[in-house]
């Protein structure tokens, strides 16, 4: 019998090719191990998921820092549960759009219930802001995982100047931290977005505060891994922050600005203005 990837002559007993490692398949396909070998290859099974879930919230020094230092084969790495994450995040994508296409209204009606002096006192005016803002939060949900992904480059360099009396991690490093909480943390609450689709109040409150989750689970990983005191990270947090704020409305910014102009209505925003202008004469 011989290797069906390299070709090297293998041994009645052999479980794997002693040459590239491939695991020796003798039986046929059927259905069952179908899936088996899907379900292996996609979560890189033997409680590798589990492992990696659980400790990113009990020791995400082990699966990260570990992972940095080079014990690769405890934890899934950190593209793999990125995938696993997008996955997840397509999943809810569908769920939504096919059972609750309506729930961004909630979500702007939250929003303005949180911000009460956001009315302009012109009806014209507020109408536009919310269809451009229910467009906004849509962009945002239906790309989630690309917008995430263009905070994480960012994030890393962030973290490299707040910590850079540390001269721990190099910027790739501090991207593997970046990613594999923004995996864990996207795909957890991607999870209960979905649960909480059919309670449209209780989506829009967690889709408010999903930025101060995600900023919480950092500080705890950065923590661990950087072997830092409460008042230590705090601090090196209270800088943090202001930046993150800066960065966040920036590419909210040119996300709305892109909002406007996909949806064709820039020219009416700059009607209502003008007329609004008029109407003040």
């Amino acid at each position: 019998m011989h290797c069906k990837n390299c070709g090297t002559t293998l041994g009645e007993l052999d479980n794997f090719c002693p040459n590239c490692g491939g695991k020796v398949i003798r039986k046929r396909l059927t259905v069952k191990n179908l899936f088996a070998h899907a379900l292996e290859q996609f979560l890189n099974i033997d409680n590798k998921f589990a492992s990696t879930f659980v400790d990113l919230f009990k020791r995400p020094e082990a699966v990260i820092g570990g992972y940095i230092k080079g014990t690769r084969g405890k934890y899934i790495n950190p593209i793999s549960y990125f995938a696993i994450a997008l996955t997840v995040a397509g999943l809810f994508l569908f769920i939504q759009k096919k059972f609750a296409p309506e729930i961004y209204e909630t979500v702007f009606e939250v929003m303005q219930s949180i911000s009460s002096d956001s009315s302009s006192k012109n009806p014209e005016l507020d109408a536009y802001l919310k269809g451009v803002s229910e467009s906004y939060m849509g962009f945002v949900f239906d790309y989630q995982s690309l917008l995430y992904s263009l905070f994480i480059p960012f994030m890393a360099i962030m973290a490299m100047l707040i910590f850079i009396d540390k001269k721990r991690f190099n910027f790739v490093e501090t991207m593997v931290i970046f990613l594999y909480g923004y995996s864990h943390i996207t795909m957890l609450i991607n999870v209960v977005f979905i649960g909480l689709l059919w309670s449209p109040k209780l989506f829009a409150y967690l889709s408010v505060v999903s930025v101060i989750i995600y900023i919480i689970f950092h500080t705890h990983v950065l923590r661990r891994l950087y072997q830092l005191s409460v008042s230590g990270i705090l601090i090196r947090l209270m800088l943090f922050i202001p930046l993150f704020i800066v960065l966040y409305f920036a590419i909210s910014m040119v996300v709305f600005t892109t909002t406007m102009f996909m949806t064709d209505s820039f020219d009416e925003f700059m009607e209502i203005i003008r007329s609004q202008a008029e109407s003040k004469k």
